[in-house]
């Protein structure tokens, strides 16, 4: 993950930012259909793997200025809100957070 994943993850994102219509990119790795990452136009969603509140997790990435947890739900899926304009790039850095910290994603996966 890094750099490389980033330029990969941001063309699709841009496209969603732009489009006239309300668009859904789902970004997930190969074979292991429970970690996955969605982007709209006004949220960020992601497979949730925990049973705890995702704001007393220790581990959830650092949200963009703008980004805040809207809903939940235990061991299905976290949403965040996007309440402020963000840039591709943005998103990209948050989506590739999500799945290195969040999902446990690593280079060695």
């Amino acid at each position: 993950m890094g750099a490389d994943q980033i330029a990969e993850l941001r063309p699709p994102i841009v496209e969603i930012l732009s489009a006239a219509e309300d668009w859904c990119v789902t970004f997930a790795v190969a074979g292991d259909v429970s970690r996955w990452v969605q982007v709209t136009r006004d949220s960020v969603n992601c497979h949730y793997p925990y049973s705890e509140s995702p704001l007393s997790l220790g581990h959830l990435p650092e949200a963009p200025d703008g980004l805040v947890v809207r809903d939940w739900a235990p061991q299905q899926y976290l949403t965040f809100e996007i309440q402020q304009r963000q840039s591709a790039r943005a998103l990209a850095q948050f989506v590739d957070l999500l799945f290195q910290n969040f999902l446990n994603l690593r280079d060695e996966d």
